[in-house]
């Protein structure tokens, strides 16, 4: 074979690998669930219009471990 027969038959190779690749990825991406739980969806989340807002006192490591258990439960009751 000549080398410019070789170069042809090598990028219509590579060409078809690349089309059955894509192909295999769309199967795949129409097969996928949808996430079980609202909360997983990362693209649903929405932030209300009012800042997040801490209040940290000066009592120092046990008020700030306070307010981040407080926090972690008003996270948990979005459930």
């Amino acid at each position: 074979m000549s080398t410019f027969a070789i170069l042809a038959v090598s990028a219509c190779a590579l060409i078809s690998w690349c089309v059955l690749v894509q192909a295999a990825r769309e199967v795949l991406v129409a097969r996928a669930q949808p996430p079980a739980c609202p909360c997983r969806d990362l693209v649903s989340i929405t932030v209300g219009q009012s800042p997040v807002t801490t209040q940290f006192s000066t009592h120092g490591v046990e008020a700030l471990k306070a307010d981040l258990t407080r926090m972690a439960r008003g996270a948990g009751e979005v459930h």
